[in-house]
């Protein structure tokens, strides 16, 4: 090898290591590219993975609660529809009750009419109790020849009932046209009395009864003068 042939040799030798060292500059630069890439792939990952087990364990308290608030509500309807249940069974006790001592005062206020057949000073020979017509009844009606005795019947007498046992006064002809000239005599029996019911009953000319002991007792005086329908 001759002289110029060795210095062309080295001399390619040297542009081949610079173009060498070059690439491998170039390589370094992309590999550090790379791996700063990788980085951020991996954080974007490892941010991701989190994200996704927050989501998850979210999702999980989600159901947990919402079978929680389920069954809470389930008991809450549960509890909700016992209390129902017992309000039912006690008012059906409660109605029973008042039916059966409706009834008893009833019969009490029927027997003690019937042995003693009179308002004040109304004499009476037949006493029936019940009396029903089209759209009224009535709960004891005394009869003589020419007069009419109707007597309502309460447990604990209140004032808006007056009102409408009073209006309800006057149907009696209606109902029954066979009496339609005969005097009605109006009278309230009671085991009680609320908000001075028996005092405003005798201002509307009303006799007023009571029980005392197992005797019909009258509130009123002998000189009360009773309104005539």
């Amino acid at each position: 090898m001759t002289d110029q042939e060795l210095k062309d040799l080295v001399a390619n030798l040297a542009i081949s290591q610079k173009e060498d060292r070059e690439t491998l500059r170039e390589f370094n630069a992309s590999l550090r590219e790379f791996n700063a890439s990788l980085r951020e792939l991996r954080e974007s990952f490892i941010e991701d993975r989190k994200s996704i087990t927050e989501l998850k364990e979210s999702i999980i308290e989600d159901r947990y609660l919402q079978r929680e608030s389920g069954q809470n509500l389930e008991k809450q309807s549960l509890l909700l529809y016992e209390k129902i249940k017992k309000l039912q069974r006690s008012m059906r006790d409660l109605r029973k009750l008042g039916l059966s001592v409706g009834f008893e005062t009833e019969a009490f206020f029927y027997e003690s009419f019937s042995q003693y057949p009179s308002l004040g000073n109304y004499k009476f020979d037949i006493v029936s109790h019940h009396v029903k017509g089209q759209k009224s009844e009535f709960d004891i009606v005394l009869y003589n020849s020419k007069q009419i005795g109707i007597v309502e019947v309460k447990n604990r007498l209140r004032r808006n009932r007056l009102k409408e046992f009073v209006n309800k006064i006057p149907l009696f002809r209606k109902e029954f046209p066979q009496y339609k000239y005969f005097k009605i005599i109006a009278a309230v029996a009671s085991y009680s009395f609320d908000q001075e019911s028996d005092q405003l009953a005798k201002n509307m000319g009303l006799f007023v009864f009571s029980q005392y002991g197992q005797k019909l007792r009258p509130i009123h005086d002998d000189s009360f003068v009773a309104k005539q329908f």
